[in-house]
């Protein structure tokens, strides 16, 4: 199997894990031999703990549903260690206090290392702005 689709196997394993919000879909994703981090708007999460924990805890609280939908993906192989990847996405989500449907639209970029012969995320970062 090739290195890219590897990392879209990742990317998809991501998605799913947004979707879920389930700490046991995101094992084996994050890298275990540095710290993570995930940067949201102006929120910055730092370690798995923080990012299961506060970023997906938080929105969970927001959405009873969220499907991120990713667009233009770009893989990167920046070299046999480290890749990106960049890539479009929009949010379809239900708001949960309301029931109203809402979503976002923006930018995402993945760093990858690859550990122990498996690509691991140890950087996310996105920005977005409410979908009309």
């Amino acid at each position: 199997m090739s290195e890219e689709k590897r990392l879209l196997e990742k990317l998809q394993q991501y998605i799913h894990l947004v979707h879920t919000q389930e700490e046991s879909d995101g094992v084996g994703l994050w890298a275990d031999e540095c710290e993570v981090s995930l940067i949201s708007g102006a929120n910055r999460f730092v370690g798995k703990r923080a990012i299961q924990d506060e970023f997906l805890g938080l929105i969970h609280g927001l959405y009873e549903k969220i499907d991120l939908i990713s667009e233009s993906v770009d893989v990167r192989l920046l070299n046999e260690q480290c890749a990106l990847i960049i890539f479009a996405y929009h949010t379809d989500c239900i708001r949960r206090e309301s029931g109203e449907p809402y979503g976002i639209a923006g930018l995402e970029t993945q760093v990858y290392i690859l550990e122990n012969g498996d690509w691991r995320l140890v950087h996310v970062q996105y920005s977005g702005v409410p979908r009309g």
